[in-house]
């Protein structure tokens, strides 16, 4: 009974399209090269604004 209604409220309580979502941008490599390389170009800028 108890796992019936854990079945039956989780998709409620648990919202899963984030995780889905961040799930599905890992796959995706040429999107995470684009990103790593948007966050070095940030850390550069940052870097030279301190100077």
């Amino acid at each position: 009974m108890s796992q019936f209604i854990e079945d039956l409220l989780r998709p409620h309580v648990m919202d899963t399209a984030l995780d889905d979502g961040y799930r599905a941008m890992a796959t995706d490599t040429q999107r995470e090269i684009e990103a790593m390389e948007w966050c070095d170009a940030l850390a550069g800028n940052m870097a030279d604004a301190a100077r």
